[in-house]
């Protein structure tokens, strides 16, 4: 058996339409987006005083700034997509949702779990050592 239909098989079926899909995958590349730049707050006093002994790492820690950058301009393209998409466009997302490591996230972007279920983990602050 597939990891594919057993994941299937274990997932109630819910639809939703491709767009509403769209906007919260959307929304969460601009929460990264938003941490990405408060992260950016929080080490630039750092990052000042190591840039003055090497201009090499500055450079590179501006990549940072990129990275946030590069979010925001991907969680605007696919808000804007989704209101492109017709409504009558609906897929499950429990599926894919099942397959993040991450529960706070999955719960976010799957709508099988009932709002009190969501709430349970809405600040789990889930948390992996590399």
């Amino acid at each position: 058996m597939s990891t594919r239909s057993t994941i299937a098989e274990s997932t109630p079926c819910t639809v939703l339409p491709l767009d509403e899909i769209l906007t919260r995958v959307s929304h969460e590349i601009s929460r990264l987006a938003s941490t990405m730049d408060e992260f950016q707050s929080l080490i630039s006093p750092l990052i000042v005083i190591a840039g003055r002994h090497d201009r090499h790492f500055l450079r590179k820690v501006q990549d940072f700034d990129h990275i946030a950058q590069k979010l925001s301009c991907l969680s605007d393209y696919l808000t804007t997509l989704s209101l492109q998409l017709p409504t009558e466009w609906r897929i499950d997302p429990n599926i894919a949702a099942d397959t993040l490591t991450l529960a706070e996230l999955s719960n976010r972007l799957s709508p099988a779990q009932s709002t009190s279920a969501r709430e349970l983990f809405k600040d789990t602050g889930d948390f992996e050592l590399f």
